[in-house]
Order: C-alpha cells, then structure tokens, then sequence
C-alpha cells in the first residue's frame, strides 16, 4: 500500500474525496494507530488487577474477519483509532516501518506460552491472543487497500 501511495503527488495525498471521507493520508495515519495499538496491547504483559479472560463469546472474532473480508463499511468502534490529520506522509512511513520491526523483534523471542492467551481486546471482537492480533491486523490492512483505491479512482489516479 504504501508503495502504491508513494508515487502519488503529496498534494493529492491529502485530499478528501468528499464531505467526511478520509484522505489517503488520513487512511495510513488510522491504519497506523490500529496496528501500532495491537502491537503495543500485544507486547504489553497483563496487569494482576485487571485479569485477561476470554469471555466465551468466540464466534465475535470470526464475524468481525467475515465482515472486514466482506468490505462492509464499519464505523470507528473507538474515536481513539481516527487519524488527526496532523501526521505527515514522511512521519507515517516511519511510525509505520518502526512499529513493524518491534512487533516482529518481540514475536520472535515470544515465550511460546504466551501465545494462546488473551493479549489483546478489541471492542467488537473482543479479547484475541497473539495470533488472532496479527492476523487482524492483517486483515484490517486487507480491509482499507480497497478504500485507498477508492479515493485514488475518485481523485483521478486509477491505475
């Protein structure tokens, strides 16, 4: 994705595509604090006074992939995870490259113990171990490259 955007003029990049759609940038900027988020919830160990406790409702994480798989548009669960606006291209692709290098630093030294206990809590999908984390995060990513497309075509930069 960021491959695709890199070669768009920095101008277009910060266009909206209409009243109350996302920029590219805007787009990148809030893929980028969910993925920073997941890492940082993953990498995080538990609180003894806030136990970590998968709530039995499992079927909340295959509908959450089913729904991102499917491109229905969901509304931020969270207003912690909207783009400011304030975050340049440049400082993206750093946040974005130095994150993914301290996700994949810390799964490679995982106590493989950890691995199937509640890391992370989503608020629609609810709690998720390390490999439900990764993989949703995967699949949001999958999810926004459809819209980045989107707002490219409507910006006159199909491919």
């Amino acid at each position: 994705m960021l491959e695709r955007i890199a070669g768009i003029d920095p101008a277009r990049r910060q266009q909206r595509p209409g009243p109350g759609r996302w920029s590219i940038v805007e787009v990148v900027e809030h893929v980028v604090i969910v993925e920073t988020g997941i890492a940082s919830a993953l990498m995080r160990d538990p609180s003894p006074d806030r136990p970590r406790r998968f709530d039995g409702r499992w079927w909340r994480y295959p509908a959450l992939r089913l729904v991102l798989a499917l491109g229905v548009r969901i509304r931020l669960p969270v207003e912690s995870i909207a783009p400011t606006g304030s975050a340049s291209w440049e400082e993206l692709q750093v946040r974005w490259s130095e994150g993914r290098v301290r996700l994949r630093q810390w799964l490679e030294g995982i106590d493989p113990k950890l691995l199937g206990t509640p890391r992370f809590k989503h608020p629609i999908g609810g709690w998720l171990d390390v490999p439900q984390g990764v993989t949703f995060a995967g699949d949001h990513l999958a999810h926004h490259i459809p819209q980045v497309e989107r707002v490219l075509t409507s910006l006159g930069e199909a491919r």
